[in-house]
């Protein structure tokens, strides 16, 4: 989309002829749409879509972290965190008055590695969506509006397609470069739940060998010995394997963090 508003500026300082200009415009069109669609037909529209058992669920298993890092764009985590439910479950995004980031000085504890929905760059940094409780006030339909504004206000994504490209991406984020390296300077153990380990993510486990962590766990889900699980299993050892840390498997059905 950014690619597609500077070609727009450069055609239209260069006097490119109008139907191309057009084009430019109607693809832009697709691609938020595209972004829309898929949103609005893959996750919930809002927080009570999910039951209370299974916000309850999940807030029991994360409070026994000390930092949570993800590269999930949903917003389920957001939600489970902010719903007033036993147990108590505390957590500082970093995000203060007028849910604006300010995470040096905090203790923040929760980093979304890659961006999330509810997360948008505004001139004065990272800005969240807050779901206002009026009809129109759930965080996908903010996304909606932002991105219906002129110029519009995308979600801060990091959507690359390579390690490399991701972590120049990062780069370009106080937000997001404030997160990675406060993975690099973690020195507890570490659980990876949910994660492919593909090549692709490689700047993640590159600042988990920085750390000081020695002790690392990474989820297996299903049949260990399938071609697939062989393959994670192996990248793990290979991305992650370094002097003075130890990594160890587990079966990731055993943790029924959704109840």
């Amino acid at each position: 989309m950014r690619a597609l508003l500077a070609a727009q500026t450069v055609a239209e300082v260069h006097a490119v002829e109008q139907p191309i200009i057009d084009n430019i415009k109607r693809d832009q069109e697709i691609l938020k749409q595209a972004l829309l669609t898929a949103i609005s037909d893959n996750h919930p529209r809002l927080p009570s879509d999910l039951a209370t058992a299974q916000y309850q669920s999940v807030r029991a298993f994360l409070r026994r972290f000390s930092q949570i890092f993800t590269v999930n764009y949903d917003l389920l985590m957001y939600w489970a965190r902010n719903q007033n439910l036993e147990p108590v479950w505390r957590t500082d995004d970093g995000f203060r008055a007028q849910r604006r980031w300010e995470g040096y000085g905090t203790e923040q504890m929760v980093h979304f590695l890659h961006g999330g929905l509810h997360l948008y760059e505004g001139s004065s940094g990272a800005l969240k969506h807050a779901y206002t409780g009026e009809v129109g006030g759930g965080i996908v339909d903010q996304v909606r509006a932002n991105l219906d504004m002129t110029p519009p206000r995308f979600p801060l994504f990091v959507a690359e397609p390579t390690h490399q490209q991701k972590k120049q991406r990062i780069s370009r984020s106080p937000y997001l470069t404030f997160c990675l390296r406060k993975l690099e300077t973690n020195t507890a153990s570490v659980f990876i739940l949910g994660h492919s380990m593909d090549e692709n993510d490689a700047h993640i486990f590159e600042a988990i060998r920085k750390s000081d962590t020695r002790q690392i766990f990474v989820s297996v889900f299903g049949d260990e010995n399938s071609d697939e699980n062989r393959r994670l299993k192996a990248n793990a050892l290979a991305f992650l394997g370094a002097a003075g840390k130890h990594v160890d498997f587990f079966d990731a059905s055993t943790t029924s963090i959704w109840g």
